[in-house]
């Protein structure tokens, strides 16, 4: 007797148990199963990893409630429309062209298509419950059409051809803005975004910081791989929350505005082009993770009142004495002639 496929044998058992939860992942299929007309009741369907090309058999499954068929074929969105209660549907690492087939979907909060070769945000007109939207990794040039999506919380869209942050001022529940890898010159239009608490726009084209005064909640700021030239518009009284500013491998050469910024636990000044003094670090007493490598630092004395610092990078910095640090080496922290990236751990690093 032949061995009945995987994907069957999957099939088989959960229409014995009905738990509402189908997981077809990694099963080689080519196409959706006929056989899931049948399973009524499910609320969850995996079909992940397969060489599905075509979206079908799914009609009668109108009490799904998550659809994950990434990492597959399909060129076209389509046959969707009875899936009326999905929350959750992600078609991410496919081969779609274009956003279509969704306006049923009234009560969608999650949106993942990113890695496909959709080139316009479109057709979202009914889709008002969305929370999350991840395009990443696509063609588009512009962002559009979500303006009137006021329940959303996160958007991504890094690894696009955007140059513009623009038609989003309405989405004030906006808690992550993804925008990285990108070819943005301008931060701009975010004045709205009270409840903001992450911004990446790092790999892009920015010359200058802006327009974050009235980000009061933000704690993760990522602006590195750009052309920032000075640290300025960011304070503790309008940012009273910020943890994280990544700001490696730009052109600053003024480091003045992070005098008062004491809340960070984590500072990246990294790769910069004339960063000789860090006596502004006088009061940030917070810091976790430090990092310095490649400016030419003339002394590190500082650097030794940080006392809840565990990571270091000091790399081509051409500090010779590690005398300053040795408060921090007595806690335990490790030191370690090589960085690398894959070198997350605690540790004070001073060669590349």
């Amino acid at each position: 007797m032949p061995t009945k496929p995987e994907w069957l044998m999957r099939i088989e058992k959960e229409m014995k148990e009905k738990t509402g939860k189908l997981d077809l992942s990694k099963c080689e299929l080519e196409k959706i199963p006929k056989e899931l007309l049948e399973m009524e009741w499910l609320l969850e369907l995996n079909l992940e990893v397969n060489k599905i090309t075509r979206i079908e058999n799914l009609q009668n499954l109108k009490s799904l409630e998550l659809l994950l068929i990434y990492h597959n074929q399909i060129v076209k969105i389509e046959n969707l429309e009875f899936l009326v209660n999905l929350t959750g549907l992600y078609l991410d690492n496919n081969k779609i062209e274009k956003i279509e087939n969704i306006d049923h979907l009234n009560n969608l909060e999650t949106l993942a298509l990113f890695k496909n070769f959709i080139n316009k945000i479109e057709n979202l007109e009914n889709n008002i419950k969305l929370e999350i939207i991840f395009l990443d990794f696509n063609q588009i040039k512009k962002i559009e059409n979500v303006n009137h999506l006021t329940r959303l919380k996160k958007l991504s869209l890094t690894f696009n051809q955007i140059d513009i942050i623009e038609n989003i001022e309405s989405l004030s529940n906006l808690e992550i803005l993804e925008l990285n890898n990108n070819k943005i010159s301008i931060i701009e239009n975010i004045d709205n975004f009270l409840q903001l608490s992450t911004l990446k726009l790092h790999c892009n084209q920015i010359e200058k910081i802006t327009n974050l005064n009235k980000l009061s909640k933000l704690k993760e700021l990522n602006l590195s791989k750009n052309k920032i030239k000075k640290i300025e518009n960011i304070s503790a009284k309008n940012n009273p929350f910020l943890k994280l500013l990544d700001l490696n491998d730009n052109l600053i050469e003024n480091t003045d505005g992070l005098k008062y910024i004491n809340s960070l636990s984590f500072l990246g000044l990294s790769n910069n082009a004339d960063i000789f003094d860090i006596s502004f670090l006088h009061g940030h007493t917070k810091l976790n993770e430090l990092y310095l490598s490649q400016n030419p630092l003339r002394s590190i004395d500082v650097i030794e009142n940080l006392p809840d610092l565990k990571r270091l990078v000091l790399s081509n910095t051409g500090i010779t004495s590690l005398k300053p640090l040795m408060t921090i080496i007595k806690k335990g922290i490790p030191v370690k002639l090589v960085y690398g990236f894959e070198d997350t751990g605690d540790g004070i690093f001073i060669k590349d």
